[in-house]
């Protein structure tokens, strides 16, 4: 008797079994939008933009491939793989962007920086600190 129910289960198809073989993988696509989110977030922070870039460009990555397994039928959630990839890539544009600017910045300002910490590093008291910093905002705002 206990080896006819052994057998019995062997054979038997269930839900699980239906289950099993048409299970979506949407895993990838919820990350890319998780990423995407998040790399956004940290680019509009400004402070975190190097992080944004990099998280940027794994929401881009795990955008397309969550994209082509929808394409595949193997994922249903095509747009959130969408959303992730385009808010991966504002999150990699806003990242280069100010990438840019700061590095134009202070390529056009190097001098009044040196000049600045020349100034710091000569400075006895707050008093001619204070002299410094007003030295490098004037040459920064010219």
């Amino acid at each position: 008797m206990a080896g006819a129910e052994g057998d019995e289960r062997g054979t038997h198809s269930g839900p699980q079994d239906y289950y099993n073989q048409n299970r979506t993988r949407n895993g990838i696509g919820v990350a890319a939008l998780v990423f995407g989110v998040v790399s956004l977030v940290l680019a509009i922070l400004i402070l975190f933009f190097p992080i944004a870039a990099i998280v940027g460009l794994i929401a881009i990555i795990l955008g397309i491939i969550g994209m082509r397994r929808a394409s595949r039928g193997e994922a249903t959630n095509r747009g959130q793989a969408i959303a992730g990839l385009l808010t991966g890539l504002l999150a990699l544009a806003i990242a280069v962007f100010l990438t840019v600017r700061i590095g134009a910045f202070l390529t056009e300002n190097q001098d009044d920086f040196r000049r600045f910490g020349s100034c710091v590093t000569g400075s006895t008291d707050r008093q001619e600190f204070r002299k410094c910093a007003r030295s490098l905002g004037e040459g920064v705002d010219r």
